[in-house]
């Protein structure tokens, strides 16, 4: 009888986190519009429905999984940018009901809990066609794979190397940093007093890891986010290279394994540019150019700390009932990860040498948090928190009737702040506005076409503006340029790029490379050129392309900062 009730009990809160969760996706998912993001990956996946070739005709710093599925997209639901959004929706849905298989064994209260959290810092909070919300969801199913598929099931780490480099052909940097969690787990869970000549595998992996995690904070990473973030996952691989020893017949079978799997991931991308003999320009693509990524100055500036101290002093500062709320909301979101981190040390250290009682989950969760390490704003920090938050539930566990009760009331607290306060907010809101939670209050208006998407009435009206200003100049089959990004303005208008690249500041890395877009510029004109000065993507090149630009076309007008310039006939 009890277990009946306790089922019921468990179906009851699974019932209400699925229609939470589906709730919320749906009632969001066709707001906001990010342009550099969503207009990139309409662009790209729009030229590989027409048959472009990608990495071949098309540039993009992805390995490809993402624009495919953009594509595919399409494809199934409509060449709309809304029709991106459709396997997101599904996707967060389906993780949704993964986290509460996760966390059950803890409680369906606090596999409840775990959904409302997820549900309400993932997608919702950026609505966005990015690969990262591909990232999180395969580290999700990862982190299943190593929970619930059993031990002596001889393909489970075929499985779990084929989710892990899917992740990293969706996103590179993402997929190295749950590989690095995934094998720093292997290890632990595998640990046993040997000798070292039997161990010698396992600890050259983790002087691998820690010298690549040390190389990547180091040169990449500001102090403060180090402290922050990338000191835990490093200190998890320092004690295990003193205190995990796994035998090297035992690893060197698990590694196969997931090498197997890796491959059949990466099979079908290493067809398509054989066949297209793409391979260099992949090559290119990917590794060089998205390497130049981390340089750019806007990405280097920003910090958590400076975040979390603002917060600080904020709420000392007599602020209004919102202020300390939204404040409330950040302090704890920006130090999930560090408590995460010495949360899951505490456990590790408390135990005696040889084999370890670790989760996949939270060890996981504690390296996935680096991915919000690479550009230091809200938006990134929702790729990892809602999961970190989650993996604490785990490592509080059922406890007793007050620790669920404080469990509920901090996922009820969260999930209020964000919904309320930010959830499908504009991406223009300042810093300071995002933390003190103030809203967009301007009206918001469906634009149509091939978006379908409910934008503020603003940004509607200056789409229309520019898709009648080059329906006027442009003919249907003349190019027109957007730099260094605005690649969105390519597929509202229907109109052809001249170029591979879509954003000069990345797709521009040689001055081979720039002198072929001069050449074009020369030879094959654009009918129309937009520029922004002031965009966050300008490097010496797009200025240089400027000063090119201006001897030979008409400033027309100017809208929002951006320059609409037409060709001297």
């Amino acid at each position: 009888m009890n277990n009946k009730i306790t089922l019921s009990k468990q179906y009851l809160y699974f019932a209400i986190g699925m229609i939470f969760s589906f709730s919320v996706l749906i009632h969001f998912y066709n707001h906001y519009l990010y342009p550099p993001d969503d207009g990139a990956y309409a662009h790209v996946a729009d030229r590989i429905l027409s048959g472009e070739i990608l990495n071949l005709d098309i540039h993009d710093v992805h390995f490809g999984y993402i624009n495919f599925m953009n594509a595919a997209a399409f494809a199934l639901f409509g060449n709309e940018m809304v029709s991106m959004r459709i396997p997101i929706v599904i996707m967060g849905l389906i993780q949704a009901a993964l986290i509460f298989w996760l966390l059950n064994p803890k409680g369906p209260v606090v596999a409840l809990c775990g959904v409302l959290v997820l549900s309400s810092l993932s997608f919702i909070q950026y609505l966005n066609p990015t690969a990262n919300w591909y990232g999180l969801f395969l580290t999700i199913m990862t982190i299943v794979a190593f929970q619930k598929i059993p031990e002596n099931f001889k393909y489970k780490f075929l499985i779990i190397g084929y989710l892990l480099i899917t992740l990293f052909l969706f996103r590179q940097l993402s997929g190295v940093i749950a590989s690095m969690g995934a094998v720093c787990y292997i290890l632990y869970s595998r640990a046993e007093k040997i000798p070292l000549k039997n161990a010698v595998l396992s600890k050259l992996l983790f002087t691998v890891m820690i010298l690549g995690l040390c190389g990547y904070l180091f040169m990449k990473v500001p102090a403060s986010a180090i402290i922050l973030l990338g000191l835990w996952p490093l200190l998890l691989l320092v004690n295990g290279l003193f205190r995990v020893s796994v035998d090297n017949k035992t690893l060197s079978k698990i590694l196969v394994h997931m090498l197997v799997g890796g491959i059949l991931a990466a099979v079908p991308l290493i067809l398509y540019h054989l066949y297209h003999d793409s391979i260099g320009s992949w090559y290119n693509d990917t590794v060089i150019s998205a390497l130049s990524l981390t340089d750019l100055n806007f990405i280097q500036k920003r910090s958590f700390f400076d975040f979390l101290i603002f917060s600080m002093v904020s709420i000392t500062k007599l602020p209004t009932f919102d202020v300390i709320l939204n404040n409330l909301y950040w302090i704890i979101l920006i130090l999930v990860t560090p408590v995460l981190g010495i949360m899951t040390l505490i456990k590790i250290c408390g135990q005696n040498q040889g084999k370890l009682m670790v989760s996949a989950f939270p060890m996981m969760a504690v390296f996935y948090a680096l991915v919000s390490v690479h550009y230091q704003i809200f938006i990134y920090l929702y790729y990892t928190v809602g999961l970190s938050l989650c993996a604490i539930f785990w490592m509080i566990g059922s406890g007793n009737f007050k620790i669920r009760n404080s469990v509920l009331f901090l996922s009820i607290y969260i999930c209020a702040i964000a919904l309320y306060f930010h959830a499908g907010q504009s991406s223009n809101r300042f810093i300071p506005e995002i933390l003190r939670g103030a809203r967009t209050d301007e009206k918001e208006v469906f634009f149509a076409g091939n978006v379908n998407l409910w934008l503020r009435e603003s940004e509607v009206s200056t789409y229309q503006h520019i898709i009648d200003i080059v329906d006027k100049n442009v003919g249907r089959q003349e190019t027109i340029f957007a730099f260094p990004s605005n690649s969105e303005i390519y597929y509202i208008t229907g109109r052809k790029n001249p170029f591979r690249f879509f954003n000069s500041s990345f797709g521009i890395h040689s001055e081979e490379q720039f002198e072929n877009v001069l050449s074009t510029l020369k030879t094959n004109p654009p009918r129309m050129v937009f520029y922004t000065p002031d965009d966050k993507y300008n490097t010496e090149n797009s200025v240089r392309i400027y000063q090119s630009i201006k001897s030979r076309y008409d400033l027309i007008e100017t809208v929002g900062g951006m320059e609409y310039y037409l060709l001297r006939d």
